[in-house]
Parts: C-alpha cells; structure tokens; sequence
C-alpha cells in the first residue's frame, strides 16, 4: 500500500483550506505532491493569516503550514506561457489534479477538464467550488451562514462560528472520497474522472439528523449550546465540586438509570425522568437536580464511577491539555525542512498490518 501511494503524483492547484488538505493527505499517505502558487500573489493566502503573536517577516503561516505539509512547491505565473506550459507538462504527467479554480478561470487557462483529458487520458480531476453556480465567493463562515449551521450554534443571547473551517473539512473528506473512487476506477477499468464537489452542498448534505428531524416532524432547530435537541443529558455542561467542567452524553434509559443509581437519587425523584423523552420535556428541571449531586464528588471520584458503570462522559480539556496528552504524540508531525512547524496529522485512519 505504501509503495502504491508513493508511485502516485499529484498536483494541488488550490488554496485556502479544503483542497490542500486533501492534497496533503496524499502527501502522507507518500505521494508525490507539486503545489502550484502564484508569485505575482505572495502564493497562497493562508501564507499570510498570521496570528498576533507570529512574526511578521516569516514566510508562512501556522494556518498554511497545517494543510500543506510534505509538499514540493513550484511558483507560476500562468499568465506567462512558459510558466502555463510547464504547468500542462506537470499535469501530463500526473495522475490526480485537485483545483479550487473557478470555472472561467479553467478555460482561460485551457485547465478544465475537456482539454486537460487530451493530455492525460488517465487523469483523475478533483474541483472544488463554492456553490454549483459560479458568480459568489464564499469562505467558511458564509457557507455556516447559508446552511443553517449559525441558527443552531451558540445560545439563545448569541450565534457562535464553529471553530474550525468545519465545512470545508467536511468538503475535503468528500472531495478524498471522490479521489479514492476515482483511483479504484482507474485501476479497475484504465479510465479518468472528473469529480466537482461544492461547499454548500457538502454542508447541506452533512446537516444528516438536524435536516431529518425537520424535513420528517418539522422541528425547527434552535441554538442550544451544546444540548443536543433529540437526547438528553446529552452535551448538557456540569462541574465538580472541585470547579472541572465535564459533560454527558446519556443516551438510552438504562446509562439515566445507572447514572440514578451511582449519585444515590431517591426513586420518587427520578419518576419524572425514566424516559427520554420526559427528560426532553423536563430538561432545565433535570440539570439543575443532577448539578446539585455532582457538585458534592470531586472528579477523580466521578471518572472512576462513570468507568465502572459505564457512562459516557467527557471532560471540557483545552486545546493545549489535548496536544500535550502522551496519547496524543503520534498523531502530532515533526517540523519538515520547508515548514518549521508541527502540525496534526490529516489521515484519520491507520493502517493494520
């Protein structure tokens, strides 16, 4: 398997976030991986998405280092001819182009996928767009705007964007998706693909149990933190009595009851709460009766008794508790020789052998 990747070369004509992390994963996976950027433009422009604290005459971003890790880079001017006839030589050769160029922009530079097939009969093509219609740029958080995810995140006083690119990721892993079909294809049959895969249909389709739960009951999602609206105490937020932050994820009403049992609530208490559905109903009321039991435990307690009874829960770590967890060291990429920074790793599979 390692070997077959290695044998694979691919070209990233794109930027920003969705299509250089798929790029990237084939990157580790051992790929040969040409980034093209544009001189005229300081290249791509997470370069230059610096935090505060980052120093200003370094060449790369934190950000732009985190989706293009283990690539060779070549500077192109595709305006000029020599420059654009080098790219077309690269992709002759090529077995996966994967571009967040617009439409027009393809044809202009006889980059779309009628002209590009003459070249390479073989090649696997991967676009990614914005909408399926050209004419409106969009970043992540206009498309959290326009799919719905902003009504339902936050809290009734205020709408909160989710802290990562969360659809173009979700893009990406479809755009992957694609490739992989494609390669298999290529292998099975000797044939190219094209696939095109959009940012708005990919959050549209991820809304999955939100978008269930309206087009079936017409329930309309509303912001609730991070309660989940169809279980509860799911994702509702509690604290020891040592001030830890943790949460719960009760799904079914036999973890309700042994979560009863372990904090010793008296049976004419808990009549209220048997089913899930009466603790939809009842939920404020629930919270509250549970906050007041665990604010007795101190966390070690409540970790070993959630263990043992087999209750999901979860801490509230930071970022920097997480990174820093020994569990987490291999998933965490030692800086290369062209971008001095650690970055996590994009596979999210291993590989049994």
């Amino acid at each position: 398997m390692d070997q077959f990747f290695k044998s694979l070369k691919v070209i990233d004509l794109s930027s920003v976030l969705a299509g250089p992390s798929v790029a990237m994963f084939f990157a580790e996976l051992g790929a040969e991986v040409i980034k093209i950027e544009n001189p005229k433009t300081g290249g791509d422009v997470t370069r230059h998405w610096k935090l505060a604290k980052e120093a200003s005459d370094k060449a790369d971003s934190a950000y732009f280092a985190s989706i293009n890790y283990g690539k060779e880079i070549i500077n192109l001017d595709l305006t000029l001819a020599q420059h654009l006839s080098k790219l077309h030589s690269l992709i002759a050769s090529a077995d996966i182009l994967i571009t967040n160029y617009k439409d027009s922009s393809l044809t202009k530079f006889k980059l779309d996928y009628e002209n590009l097939t003459k070249l390479n009969p073989l090649l696997i093509f991967a676009q990614l767009t914005s909408y399926n219609k050209e004419g409106k740029a969009a970043y992540d958080v206009i498309m959290q705007a326009e799919t719905g995810y902003l009504s339902m995140t936050g809290t009734q006083d205020s709408y909160t964007k989710m802290p990562v690119a969360l659809i173009d990721v979700i893009a990406a892993h479809q755009l992957k998706e694609a490739i992989l079909i494609g390669i298999i294809r290529k292998l099975k049959e000797r044939k190219g693909s094209f696939f095109k895969v959009s940012l708005y249909d990919s959050a549209v389709t991820s809304l999955v149990n939100q978008a269930s739960n309206y087009l079936n009951v017409g329930h309309l999602p509303k912001r609730m933190g991070t309660q989940h609206p169809n279980i509860a105490p799911y994702g509702d937020l509690f604290e020891s009595a040592d001030k830890v932050k943790f949460v719960l994820a009760i799904v079914n009403d036999h973890q309700f009851s042994a979560l009863a049992n372990l904090l010793n609530l008296a049976s004419e208490k808990i009549q209220a709460y048997e089913t899930n559905q009466a603790r939809l109903e009842k939920r404020n009321e629930l919270v509250e009766l549970l906050q007041q039991s665990f604010a007795t435990f101190k966390i070690e307690d409540l970790e070993l008794a959630f263990v043992k009874h087999k209750i999901p829960f979860g801490r509230l770590y930071t970022i920097d508790e997480v990174l820093n967890n020994e569990d987490n060291k291999e998933l965490i990429l030692a800086p290369s020789k062209d971008l001095n920074y650690q970055v996590v790793k994009s596979i999210a599979f291993k590989l049994i052998k």
